[in-house]
């Protein structure tokens, strides 16, 4: 009985995510002024890139790893966190300033937030978590 009651409440909580994510999605496509295919190949276009980074002068291993949902799955919950982050510092400016800050500058924190360059940089706290999160998450998931 309780291991039933324990997936329902996980199930739960997965759906809430879900949609909370949905919701922060369409709210950043409306800040940023985007439709929902930009925002979505911005996405794909940087875990590809991210890939490219940390899997330099092996394709083959770009192309398996970005064809496995586990890879994604770890993406987009890394992308959702730095999601969070962004919103945060956009509102805070809001709440200290009366208005958002202009476009330009909401995309130059976005593109910021998510650049593969720098989640990938391998001697960085930020890259080095990125790396122990895609070593525990995607790569131990496969084996």
């Amino acid at each position: 009985m309780n291991s039933t009651k324990t997936k329902r409440k996980k199930m739960s909580q997965a759906r809430r995510l879900i949609v909370y994510m949905e919701a922060n999605k369409w709210q950043i496509i409306d800040w940023l002024k985007w439709d929902e295919t930009r925002y979505c190949w911005h996405k794909y276009k940087a875990g590809l890139r991210y890939l490219e980074l940390i899997m330099p002068n092996d394709v083959w291993g770009q192309e398996e790893m970005s064809g496995q949902a586990s890879f994604w799955g770890w993406w987009k919950m890394e992308w959702y966190a730095r999601e969070l982050d962004v919103m945060f510092e956009w509102v805070d400016h809001k709440q200290r300033n009366g208005k958002y800050m202009p476009v330009e500058e909401m995309r130059r924190l976005y593109d910021k937030a998510h650049s593969p360059e720098l989640l990938a940089a391998a001697n960085t706290p930020l890259g080095e978590m990125m790396d122990e999160g895609f070593c525990k998450n995607v790569v131990n998931d496969l084996k």
